[in-house]
């Protein structure tokens, strides 16, 4: 009889389990508690990367800083840029030798360069030179004293049929008279200011 009382009093002195009802409350707060975490990871992450867009859209928009050898080099461009718009292979040539020998800032200009040097006709020139277009462009963009010419059949003045210009890049001019280096004597005024 002993035992039973003993048994009796321990079981008065066990707590009682949680009922089932207490349960679900605790496991819905949880829960709730880890959707507040959730969504302020998610909020906070979609913060970050938005600055993080911002400061990289601003930062290409700005113009790329000129160096003095870049601007050499965008002159030493104007001149082939000249010479192919006249369809002149060989002082196109010879500037372009120049102009990798003494330019050391871009490696795609310098190889298209030497390219352009080696050219046997206008036609591998004038894809050279669109390559190195690629890089005075990027270089040149949101410079207020170059202006970045390409095709926009749009707003194309020649209209041409068959207009080869969709596979030349675009290019970079000092000044606002267009001079085509890539479609030279046949088309010279074809492109627009863009």
């Amino acid at each position: 009889m002993m035992k039973a009382k003993q048994m009796k009093t321990k079981g008065c002195m066990k707590k009682q389990r949680p009922g089932r009802r207490h349960t679900l409350l605790a496991k819905i707060r949880r829960e709730v508690t880890l959707d507040r975490r959730v969504r302020r990871l998610v909020c906070g992450a979609g913060v970050v990367i938005g600055i993080i867009l911002t400061g990289v859209f601003i930062r290409s928009s700005l113009p790329i800083k000129l160096t003095d050898p870049d601007r050499a080099m965008l002159t030493q461009y104007k001149s082939i840029r000249v010479a192919l718009s006249q369809d002149d292979l060989s002082l196109a040539q010879n500037v372009a030798a120049t102009l990798a020998i003494s330019y050391k800032g871009r490696r795609q200009v310098v190889a298209a360069a030497l390219a352009l040097s080696k050219a046997k006709s206008l036609e591998p020139a004038r894809d050279a030179f669109s390559i190195m277009s690629i890089e005075a462009v990027k270089m040149a963009r949101n410079h207020k004293e170059y202006y970045v010419i390409g095709c926009s059949i749009n707003q194309c003045p020649a209209q041409c049929e068959n207009c080869q210009m969709g596979r030349f890049s675009d290019w970079v001019q000092s000044d606002p008279a267009i001079a085509n280096p890539f479609m030279g004597k046949a088309s010279p005024h074809c492109p627009v200011i863009r």
